[in-house]
């Protein structure tokens, strides 16, 4: 099945595996503008294979109190997270050199041979991935925090009960981590710019900006920021 016809479902890294199930898209749908409240690692659009093996790929994550894993449409997987750490904080970004759902569907070369998805990634060091790391005051990284947390939080409040399916866009599943360590999550599919989603994942795109370009400095973020507390202060 080709990946355009499939719902660009995106994961956790640490929730319990759904089974698997493929899901037809419908196509000529409105872009959704919120984030759907999801805690299951993957929409049940991909296989548990997939599911598995994107988890593994990013689990370097951990203890992050934002980040977000990222499907494409037509470029290879990746994830984000802020890890704060006693003063400072640290942007990191994980991206994929191989498309895992291209190694799915049709394999992937490791050492001359052409070897599943699974076996990709049980062999550690044949799934590597670009990581970029860059420190920032932790305040930022707070701040980023507290305004992915209300984004989350408003999905709740949202009277659509579930996204449209489609036949194209970028998957993204984020996270934060809430008052008291509670963890709140969601995701969206190619959001329209100006909604709450979309608000979001222009400060994602920011970040990811941040931690791959050595021009991008932390008034950038603070713009990014400012932009989300604004939305939620209307």
């Amino acid at each position: 099945m080709n990946r355009h016809a499939l719902l660009f479902g995106v994961l956790a890294l640490a929730v319990g595996y759904a089974q698997a199930a493929d899901v037809e898209a419908v196509s000529g749908v409105n872009q959704p503008t919120h984030f759907e409240v999801q805690h299951s690692i993957l929409s049940d659009a991909f296989s548990a294979d997939y599911r598995w093996s994107v988890a593994r790929v990013f689990s370097g994550l951990e203890d992050t109190i934002v980040k977000a894993i990222v499907l494409p449409s037509s470029e290879n997987e990746y994830a984000l997270g802020l890890k704060i750490s006693n003063d400072n904080c640290e942007v990191i970004y994980l991206r994929s050199k191989t498309s895992l759902y291209r190694a799915q569907t049709h394999g992937v070369s490791v050492g001359g041979q052409n070897v599943s998805l699974l076996e990709y990634v049980r062999q550690a060091e044949a799934y590597p991935i670009e990581v970029s790391r860059r420190s920032v005051e932790r305040e930022i990284c707070e701040r980023f925090g507290t305004a992915w947390l209300d984004t989350l939080e408003r999905a709740r409040k949202q009277t659509q009960s579930s996204l449209e399916l489609s036949t194209d866009g970028t998957g993204y599943f984020v996270t934060a981590v809430g008052r008291g360590r509670a963890l709140e999550s969601g995701w969206t599919q190619s959001p329209p710019a100006h909604s709450d989603a979309g608000i979001l994942v222009a400060s994602l795109e920011q970040l990811v900006q941040f931690a791959t370009e050595p021009s991008k400095t932390s008034a950038d973020l603070l713009v990014a920021v400012e932009s989300l507390e604004r939305f939620h202060a209307r």
